[in-house]
This record gives C-alpha cells, structure tokens and sequence, in this order.
C-alpha cells in the first residue's frame, strides 16, 4: 500500500489477505482499506445520525429514543400534566392525603372504624383514588430524555405509568375496610346514622384484623406529594429567604408525624388479642399488670376514652422517642418492647436531627452579620494591640460598623450565572444608579460592548460608607480606586479645605485619574450628610476592563482632561472672584454640561459662551470637540506616550496632525487587507488539498486532514508576526511625523 491506497500490483487475493489480516496496535487503522465511496458514505451516515436532534422536528411527533415516531398530538381525553384541571386535581389530592394519612393509623390503632357520615365520606375517598388512577392513564408524562417535551400517546402513558405508580396506587385502593366490615357483618350498620351497637368482642374474624394494617398503604400516597411540588415551584421562591425556618418546621412536622404514628401502633399492639397464652395467664393470676388494663381496662373504648387513650399513647411516643421516659407507661408484652426498641432507635435519630438542624439555623440565620461580627472582634483586637488613642478609636470603629461585611463571594456567584441573567441581578442591584451616569450608555441606545462593559463593572464594584464630614480622599495621597455615588452628598473642597467648591449627588463619579495614570489625587472630597454609601471600584480591575473596551477608555481619557481643565480655569477665575461658586461658573459656560455628573461636552453645535464669561482671553467654551483616535496604530501611540511619562491626551492634535493620522491609516488598512486575503488564499489551498488526499484513501484523510491543521497554525502565526511589525513600523512613522510638526498646543495657553 501506498499513501493508503492499493497499488496497482497487489492481486485480489493479497487485497482480500490484507483485509483479513488481524489489527494490532501497530498496523493501519480499519479504515485504510476501504474505498472512497465506502468512506464518504460513512462519514454521511455518521453525520445524519449526530445531526439528527438538531433536525427541524415534525408539528405533533415524538421521537423516541429507539428510534421510533408517535403520534403526540393531544387527543380530547388528553390531559396536561401542567394545566389547571390537573393542578387543582393534585392539589385536592394533597388535601385528601393529609387527611387519609391522620386517620388511618387513628381508626386502626384505636378500633374506631368510620360509621354514619364519616363512612360515606371515606367511601368518596376511595372512589376519588380510583379516578385519580384512570386520569393517570390520560395524563401525559414529561420525556426524561428531552426537557420540556410532553408526551400524549396513548401506548406510552400507559406503559411509563405501568411501571413507576401503578403497583402502588392499586394497593392503596384495594377494599380491605370493605372486606372487613363484610367479615363481621357490620357493612349494612356502617352506612346507618347512628352507626354500629353490637361488636365483635369474642375474637371473629381476628385473622381479618391484620389486614387492617393495609390501609397504610394509602400512606404510600404520600410520596406522591414529589410530583405536586411543581405546582408549589411557584411559591418557592416568595418564601425562599425563609428556607432556614422551613428545613426546621419539616423535621418538626416529620417528628410529631413518627409519634402520631408510634402511638397509635402502641396501642394497637397493645391490645389483649396480640399476647402470648403465657401473658394472659400471668393477667389472670395478677403478676403481669399492662399499661392499657392498669389505665383503662381491656373494654372497647367509648365516647371520651377513645381521645384519654390517644393521649396517653402519644405521650408514651414523644417521652420514648425523646429519650426521656418517665416511666409511668412501660412496655410489659413481648410486642410492646419490639415496638418501644423500635421507637427508640428511629426516634432517637430523629430528635438529633431536629436539634442539629436547629443549632445550624440558629447559628447560620444571619450569615452576614456574623460575618460582619468577626470582622469588628478583628479590628478590635488591632486597636487594642496598637493602643490607639480614644479619639482615634472612635473613628476607626465608627468607620467598620459603617461598612457592610458579606459572608458570601459576590463576584463567584456571578460567575456561574449566565450573562442575560448575571446583567439582570446587577441592574437590580445597581440600575437606579448606572442610569444617572451618562458615561454608562445603558438605556439602549448604545452598542453591545457599552452594556458588556458596564455589566462587567458592576461585578466589580463594592459598597463603602462614610459619616457626615469625613474625608474621602485628599489631596496628594495615591490613589487606589475609583467612586461612582450610590447615595447622599460629596463635597469637592478647595485647596486649603475651607470652601466648598461644588456638591456632587447620586451618579456622579469620582478618582477616575488614578486609573488614568495620574496616580495622586488631584482634590479634596468629604462625605456630606450621615450615611454616604459609594460604589468604590480597584483601579487594577477598571484598568483590565479598559484595555478590553478602548473606546471606554478613551471616553473616560477625553471626560476627565476636559473636567481637570475645567477646574483649573475655575480656580483662576476666582483669583479675580473670590466669592465664586461652581456652579455659577459652570451656568457662565453655556457650551457645556455639569462637569462631574454630567460627562458629555458639547461639541461644534452647541450654543457659544454667553458676553459675560468669566476669564480673559480663554474659555472652556473654546475647546475643540472631542475625536476619537482613527485606528489601533494611534491606541499604541497613546500607551507609548503614557509609558514615557507624557500626558498625550491634555494636548489636542491640529488639522493637520490629524491629516497626517488619517493617511497613514489609509496606507494601512490596505496592507492588512493584502495579509488577510493572501491567508484567505492558503486556507482556500488547504482545503483543496485536504479534499485531494481524502479520495486518496482512508489512510490519508487523517494525515493529510493533521498537515494541514499545523500548517495553518504556522500560517496564522507567522501571519500575526508580520502585522505586528507592521504595526510597529506605522506606530514609529506616526511618530516621526507628529515631532516634525509643530509642538501641539496645549489647552489654556496661547501657542
């Protein structure tokens, strides 16, 4: 063989030699030696076959996983698992089950059958199972292997309810309380108002007796309380913040269910019928004295004694269970010790359950405040170590009460959520503030990257508190985050901390030059009112995201220069005007928004400065609109000029640099236009030589399918080699040219 293909030399028989030959780990895949055609309808099929759930479906078929299409439209005695009829149905039946589940083991334990009206409404209770068990046969059933398909055949209902409920809800409805009263011969007096008089004392039909215990089955019902917990999904989440106190009340309820039960089968067990001959020969004599004889003798309970003997068995139940047993109702009979060790065991378990689960929620009901806790028992402990003096002690515990601790990591939550909801839990969060902060464009007029960006920064915000007059940052200090205000008041204060130079509100934001590269702060701001709650965001983590998002970055560059000259031209005008305010400087400037809360300047439409601007010769009016940088050569140029220590974005480009921008743009993108479509052209000549090797044969599909994989891999990094010298040549002509020109004027000063 040759490049897998048989050579025109082999004869049919060493073709057919070869192809018997066994595989061994060195020899040639199977598929050499198939043929082309054989290859490629395999490869077909194989596709089909995986593509298949991805088909557009058929409207009212069911593909089963054997392979099999039913019919699944729904019939008229179809009936939706999740519709109304089916919901008040299951929640009807919710009702029923609590009942049946209280009663049954109360009419057994204690011989008090239903008679009168009560056993006309047991008799419903029956003919409502048996109903429920023909609505099963109708009711459709959800697809395990495919999420939110319904499925209505009438073949399939039938066989996935044959095989999961059936068994059981057929037992729960057989007529053994029937059977019984039939036995004894009291069914007819049953149906009667008053009921039955006369009773079987001397031990006819006993046998019948145990069968009673059947009626437990309807217990078994119970676990059908799982499926009807979709209906209760909906209210799940109203009462989710109270599931602590719902994990405790299950374990409770669970419990108090155990004793009823315990009770009742203790004094059912307890009854003279279920002792040996010994037993009762120890009655007569008077050696063995009974709980159920020395309280309340061995007569049939009537009226009031029917509930003593209730009580006196639960008691005996929860003093059993709880380990506690005073003692005053002991276990004498063989039977009654089985069933105390019993109730002991099962008991026991659960009454430690019941307190640890309780211990837990106690001491887990406010995670964050114990959180919150340890951190002040921290911060004392610091206080106390560097004996800090009585004024200081009371800032720095005001401060850390201030602040809210979480038990919980924020941002690793998110991360496990997807985007659309991550980005709808954070505009909760934080909505009612991002939509006052105009550089955040959240109100769908922006692009896709504008709500990515803001999402992302949301994730990385944390709340901080501040009192009434302290200082947030100062001037000089370096500066390691950034603010936006979530509530209350910042004042901006001048130099010397005196005046008040402006008020900032909800939205504004604040610190931004310390992700900008001006690492000290530049201002003075202080809390104004008692509770100052701002979004505080590392400038570590503003900085990933700009280098994600450049025309953020270059929106926040433009916003923060123009306002840092806006407070310079402020300070000098009041060197002539003392008793200037912000804001009346910034109402004198009509060819601009608020500075700080507002971030967007106006450019060559708005209005010009009114007459009476404050200043000589230069006003912020005069600034020239704002222009985004033409391409990524000039993003390079930017963090080139940062990293030598120029403040590249405080200097406005003429025209004419601009020009020169814009060319060499232009030179540009044609050079990336001939890289990309020569890479077009190799990918193109790749294929065709991958489809080439393929009708070669089986063998060569994989080879040559593996060179061409790493031969493009070469390509495009030897592609990416290239642009990027290319780039850096356009960076270092752009430069050249930019310091042959004029020295670019600054702002605020005559050139």
């Amino acid at each position: 063989m040759e490049g897998g293909r048989e050579s025109d030399t082999d004869s049919g028989e060493d073709v057919e030699r070869k192809r018997e030959a066994p595989q061994t780990p060195n020899s040639p895949s199977k598929f050499t030696n198939l043929s082309y055609k054989q290859l490629t309808k395999g490869i077909v099929n194989y596709k089909f076959r995986w593509n298949k759930a991805r088909m557009p479906r058929k409207a009212g078929v069911y593909y089963h996983p054997d392979g099999s299409e039913y019919d699944n439209r729904m019939r008229w005695y179809s009936i939706d698992p999740y519709g109304n009829f089916r919901k008040n149905w299951d929640l009807a039946q919710a009702i029923i089950l609590v009942f049946v589940s209280i009663t049954v083991p109360f009419r057994v334990g204690l011989k008090q059958p239903a008679e009168g009206p009560f056993y006309w409404v047991e008799l419903l209770i029956d003919l409502y199972f048996w109903f429920d068990i023909a609505f099963n046969f109708c009711t459709g059933y959800e697809a395990e292997e495919e999420e939110g398909v319904i499925v209505y055949h009438p073949k399939l209902i039938r066989a996935n309810y044959i095989k999961t409920w059936f068994t059981i809800d057929l037992l729960a409805c057989l007529p053994v309380d029937l059977a019984l009263r039939a036995t004894e011969g009291t069914l007819e007096c049953s149906m009667e108002v008053d009921g039955c008089d006369a009773r079987d004392e001397d031990g006819t039909g006993q046998l019948f007796k145990l069968f009673k215990l059947l009626r437990l089955f309807r217990l078994v019902k119970l676990l059908r309380l799982f499926k009807i917990m979709r209906l209760f999904e909906r209210y799940q989440d109203d009462v989710f913040k109270y599931m602590h106190i719902i994990s405790v009340a299950k374990l409770v309820v669970f419990m108090l269910y155990l004793g009823h039960l315990f009770g009742c089968f203790f004094h059912y067990f307890s009854e003279s019928e279920w002792r040996t001959a010994e037993e009762n020969a120890q009655v007569a004599d008077g050696t063995l004295e009974p709980w159920l004889k020395s309280y309340f003798g061995d007569d049939h309970p009537t009226g009031r004694e029917v509930w003593d003997r209730y009580i006196a068995s639960i008691y005996w139940a929860f003093t059993t269970m709880t380990t506690v047993g005073y003692g005053d109702i002991s276990a004498t009979t063989r039977v009654e010790r089985v069933i105390a060790c019993f109730g002991m065991i099962v008991g026991g378990f659960v009454f430690s359950g019941v307190i640890a689960t309780m211990a837990e929620v106690m001491a887990n009901a406010n995670p964050s405040k114990k959180a919150h806790s340890e951190k002040m028992d921290k911060v004392s402990a610091f206080v106390r170590d560097n004996n800090l003096p009585r004024e200081f002690l009371k800032d720095v515990l005001g401060f850390f009460r201030k602040q809210s601790t979480q038990a919980y990591d924020q941002q690793q939550i998110l991360m496990e959520l997807p985007y659309i909801l991550r980005r709808k839990l954070l505009m909760h969060q934080y909505g009612h503030i991002i939509h006052k902060v105009p550089l955040f464009d959240v109100d769908g007029d922006g692009s896709l990257d504008d709500h990515v960006f803001v999402t992302e920064l949301c994730m990385r915000m944390k709340r901080v508190s501040f009192m009434n007059e302290q200082m947030i940052y100062q001037m000089g200090e370096i500066g390691r985050h950034m603010f936006i205000i979530s509530s209350g008041k910042v004042e901006v204060l001048d130099n010397a901390r005196k005046d008040v130079m402006c008020v900032l509100e909800v939205g504004a934001y604040f610190g931004e030059g310390c992700v900008l590269g001006n690492v000290r702060r530049r201002e003075n701001l202080r809390a104004l009112g008692g509770n100052v709650q701002l979004c505080m965001l590392l400038r570590e983590d503003v900085d990933v995201l700009l280098d994600s998002y450049p025309h953020m970055q270059r929106l926040l560059h433009d916003s923060y220069y123009k306002r840092k000259e806006l407070f310079k031209r402020f300070e000098q005008a009041r060197t002539k005007q003392p008793k200037l305010t912000m804001n009346e400087f910034i109402s004198s400037q009509r060819g601009l928004m608020s500075p700080l809360s507002k971030t967007r300047i106006l450019g060559e439409d708005a209005p010009a400065p009114a007459e009476d601007t404050v200043g000589d010769e230069d006003t912020v009016g005069d600034l020239p609109p704002s222009k985004p940088p033409p391409g990524r050569s000039l993003q390079r140029l930017e963090s080139w000029n940062v990293k030598n220590g120029q403040e590249a974005k405080s200097e406005f480009l003429s025209e004419t640099e601009l020009e020169a921008q814009a060319s060499i743009q232009a030179k540009m993108d044609p050079t990336l236009s001939f890289v990309l479509s020569e890479e077009g052209e190799r990918e193109k000549a790749d294929h065709m030589e991958t489809f080439r090797s393929s009708k070669a044969g089986g063998g060569g599909w994989a080879a040559a399918e593996g060179k061409a994989l790493a031969r493009r891999v070469r390509d495009v990094e030897e592609t990416q080699r290239r642009m990027e010298g290319k780039v850096d040549q356009l960076v270092a002509l752009l430069t050249e040219r930019m310091a042959a020109e004029r020295t670019p004027t600054r702002v605020g000063r005559s050139p």
